[in-house]
């Protein structure tokens, strides 16, 4: 609103509507979200002919010429009856008063108070499956419903269904339309359970506002705000993408404004605030302004991050984005995590007295937001069963009583939504279990007194299993039936000692053989460019490894973005550069895929440069595996000086005359020239 006329109201009339709102004019509706919470940002969404440094890209002709688009995603948790009601406030252009919420232009775009001139604004409500119309109204200018809370759309999810509802919003012609949100109810029952609405935004802009500020306060007031978005475990990118559009910098924004970027873990990057009618380049600085949806990248971190805003004016619209994610305007601490538990024997059962017994225990957020706090309790019958060690080592160890304790077992940044931790028990078989119930012991495992990052207290869960314990007969030889007793190979069938008697062995003793392998790719690098490397952890033996982690040493030429794997528990920074996957036990023949992303960053100077990796495997019941030593060689030269061909072998056809060479340089050239002239005029 770059031509606002919100201070032509008397002062005596601000007063007057200032005491209403006091006196309850502007109700809050209980147990209800509200988009933005009550305070100085609103949403504004202006019309298709607006000039486009009003700052609304998405509803205007000379930007993406579409919608805003606000999605309230309602849970399969919610109950199918529990009735859900939208109301909007001030859901019109109409501007009583001179008031600051809308603002009406003429046909010469010039502000106005004459409603004649007061466009519409279309609110069109979608069901999950996209096509459904669950509402669809569009106010006129009226004043029954300007600076009014009125009631949009009631709807439950047994006639619509579960999923992400659509709240798609035009503005006609070239009018700015300020309005608000409300959500009722968000919780249905009050608890943290997981079945709570939020009402994250995408492709919405903003404008910082007093509300009904009276004349006499100045039309530029500095404020700040903090944007929140959350980048989940399923995240596939190594860097995040972040968008900010016509920021106006330095015209409409204090001389030390800015714009911060703060990771789950705090690391803050400094963003690129952009200027008149583009977005944030910063390849042009701050006030540089793109016509293209340019923006800051930051490397890939999950969980909560926050997009803060330092001395920004209010006559001014914001539009901050995180490609392709959600965003909020404020932290939903309705949302809640939710914590699920299992425990699998990983050794077979029944065991013999003096046998190996191994549990792994996973706990995995199926929540909504990440866990902080995250205690393990695991009980055992010290009768039956003797604790020999655990991965990661417990906090508390009780063996008379047969206890397991660990304070916390989330990461330092929480465990996100979908991730998961196992811890890897193992413990030796003391007595037959013959007389108990069922003729198991039981192995019980408890996560009591877990907190998601919103501070809520977690339900508790218990999950056990059981094991079988018998005492062996004594010893004679082995039978020759057994194909396990000794291990067989397929090129020297002879070597099977079938002929005698051997001493008795059993598959707990028999040999285990992890490996661990490793490869990169690309082997020739630049600075920038993705590196990433593969390792794999493979038990070859027909026993169980116990204990098994995987580290590696990435040199200080690369920045880690992200690493995955297909079993474990995944730690790692960008200090010590040490990635470490504690992957429990590693039955016969499993096969565990640890993927680790790179970027080759500044320092890998000068070039040509060589960077070794190698990665390392240790475990309770055998000395340390490496892997292959592997070569990334960094370049100098851009890929297209070093697509330069190899010398040609002998036999090769011979080199092309100079003359020709020119000549097919030159349409080549030619053919660039004409591609990027189409892609201009496209």
């Amino acid at each position: 609103m770059r031509h606002s006329t919100f201070r032509r109201a008397a002062a005596g009339l601000a007063v007057v509507l200032i005491l209403i709102l006091a006196l309850g004019r502007y109700p809050r509706i209980s147990n209800a979200v509200e988009v933005p919470q009550p305070g100085p940002l609103q949403i504004q969404t202006s019309g298709p002919n607006t000039p486009l440094n009003v700052g609304d890209w998405y509803s205007n002709v000379t930007g993406d010429s579409t919608y805003h688009l606000l999605i309230i995603p309602v849970p399969d948790t919610y109950p199918a009856t529990q009735d859900i009601t939208i109301r909007l406030f001030d859901p019109e252009c109409y501007n009583a008063a001179g008031q600051i919420y809308d603002e009406v232009r003429d046909d010469t775009n010039n502000d106005t108070t004459d409603m004649a001139y007061a466009d519409t604004t279309r609110f069109l409500l979608l069901a999950p499956d996209g096509v459904t119309v669950v509402q669809d109204t569009t106010y006129p200018p009226a004043a029954d419903t300007d600076q009014q809370w009125v009631i949009f759309a009631t709807f439950n999810t047994a006639t619509y269904g579960a999923g992400e509802y659509e709240l798609r919003i035009t503005t006609a012609d070239n009018d700015d339309n300020t309005w608000r949100i409300d959500i009722t109810p968000d919780d249905p029952d009050g608890i943290p359970n997981g079945n709570e609405i939020g009402t994250p935004f995408m492709r919405i802009t903003y404008q910082f506002d007093p509300p009904l500020s009276p004349p006499d306060i100045p039309e530029f007031i500095s404020y700040d705000h903090t944007f929140w978005f959350y980048v989940p475990i399923t995240w596939t990118q190594p860097t995040l993408t972040l968008h900010n559009f016509d920021f106006d910098y330095p015209g409409l924004m204090a001389a030390d404004a800015s714009i911060t970027y703060v990771s789950p873990s705090g690391t803050t990057y400094s963003g690129t605030l952009s200027g008149n009618q583009g977005w944030n380049d910063p390849a042009l600085g701050n006030g540089g302004t793109s016509p293209v949806r340019a923006g800051d990248s930051v490397p890939t971190e999950f969980g909560w991050w926050q997009i803060q805003l330092h001395n920004c004016y209010n006559n001014n619209q914001i539009l901050v984005e995180a490609e392709g994610l959600p965003m909020y305007t404020d932290r939903p601490d309705h949302l809640a995590a939710d914590v699920g538990l299992t425990k699998v024997r990983t050794t077979p059962s029944p065991v013999p007295v003096g046998g190996t017994v191994s549990f792994d225990v996973t706990m995995t957020n199926n929540g909504l937001t990440a866990i902080t706090t995250l205690p393990l309790e695991d009980t055992y019958d010290p009768t039956y069963l003797d604790f020999q060690s655990a991965l990661p080592a417990p906090d508390f160890v009780d063996e008379a009583t047969g206890t397991l304790r660990w304070d916390n077992l989330a990461p330092p940044s929480g465990l996100v939504p979908g991730q998961s931790v196992t811890v890897t028990l193992n413990f030796t078989a003391l007595a037959s279990t013959a007389g108990l119930p069922g003729g198991v012991t039981v192995n019980t495992a408890t996560v009591s007194g877990a907190v998601d990052d919103n501070d809520h207290q977690l339900p508790d869960q218990t999950a056990s299993d059981n094991v079988a314990i018998y005492e062996e007969a004594t010893p004679t030889s082995t039978p020759t039936s057994t194909p396990t007793s000794t291990p067989i190979s397929t090129s020297t069938p002879t070597s099977t000692p079938t002929a005698s008697p051997t001493p008795t062995v059993t598959p707990t003793w028999a040999p285990i053989d992890p490996r661990i392998t490793k490869s990169g790719d690309p082997s020739q690098a630049h600075i920038g460019d993705q590196v990433t490397f593969t390792l794999t952890a493979h038990n070859y033996g027909n026993t169980p490894a116990t204990g098994v982690r995987v580290t590696d040493q990435i040199e200080s030429y690369l920045d880690i973005t992200r690493v995955t794997a297909s079993k474990g528990t995944v730690s790692w920074d960008n200090v010590s550069r040490l990635v470490t996957v504690d992957i429990g036990t590693l039955a016969p023949d499993e096969e565990v895929t640890i993927t680790i992303e790179t970027v080759v960053n500044e320092t890998a100077t000068p070039a040509p440069l060589l960077i070794e990796n190698q990665a390392h495997l240790t475990f309770n019941e055998g000395e340390q595996r490496d892997s292959e030593i592997v070569t990334v060689e960094i370049i100098e030269e851009s890929p297209a000086e070093t697509a330069t061909p190899s010398p040609e072998p002998s036999g090769a056809p011979p080199e092309i005359p100079e003359p020709l060479t020119l000549l097919l340089l030159g349409g080549g050239l030619a053919s660039l020239a004409g591609y990027a002239a189409l892609r201009r005029r496209t």
